[in-house]
């Protein structure tokens, strides 16, 4: 009888040692000679973090309840795997993409949704080696002026892809658009995936109104 008091006790006291162990550093407990005991952490699961013309990037927490107001600050939040999910809407911005494996989506389709570069430099850039997992699905982007390069000329007015980036273009409409070169896309020393895309409308002083492609390999289509 006595033997099954003492085992209840053991029992009891392995249990406080766990709690204790969850609630402060390992290391601190194995400084006062007790074994660390390590628990781990769940992995983070890829979120959606809401934009809409009616929120607020000062106040908002990007959830559907309570949005960002503009997609830059969308991304700016975001994590790699995230989805960036965009209310219907026109948004004046010029976004950069800042080498982060996102999602930017809109809710409501390209015809319903436009980013505008307001004539301020390319509506959306790719300049920090984005993979094929920086993605841009559903919007019309325009009136954009294009990213200068050396301080020379812009390149890019929807679209400018550089550093060896390889950004997913999905879904999207690229109007309206002037710069150098490549009114509507430029892709230098770089790439761009475009799927179920149409671009059309574009400008360019220099040369390449629609897209412009430099030191890229394009190979194996049929």
């Amino acid at each position: 009888m006595k033997m099954t008091k003492l085992t209840g006790r053991a029992i009891a006291a392995l249990f406080i040692v766990v709690m204790v162990a969850s609630a402060f550093p390992a290391a601190a407990l194995g400084s006062q000679g007790t074994t660390p005991i390590y628990l781990a952490r769940a992995s983070a699961v890829p979120g959606v973090i809401n934009v809409a013309g009616t929120g607020n990037d000062v106040t908002g927490d990007g959830t559907s309840a309570n949005p960002y107001r503009t997609i830059q600050k969308g991304i700016d939040m975001a994590s790699g795997g995230d989805t960036v999910l965009v209310a219907a809407g026109t948004y004046q911005e010029n976004l950069d993409f800042k080498g982060k494996a996102i999602t930017v989506k809109s809710a409501g389709g390209a015809e319903n949704t436009t980013i505008d570069g307001g004539q301020a430099g390319s509506v959306v850039r790719f300049v920090s080696g984005e993979t094929a997992a920086a993605v841009l699905d559903g919007f019309t982007l325009t009136n954009g002026s294009g990213t200068y390069v050396n301080q020379i000329q812009p390149f890019g007015g929807g679209v400018y892809s550089y550093n060896g980036s390889n950004p997913t273009i999905i879904n999207c409409i690229i109007t309206g658009n002037t710069a150098d070169t490549g009114g509507g896309v430029s892709a230098w020393y770089a790439s761009a995936t475009i799927v179920n895309s149409v671009i059309r409308g574009n400008t360019a002083s220099g040369g390449g109104g629609g897209v412009t492609v430099v030191n890229s390999i394009i190979a194996g289509n049929s």
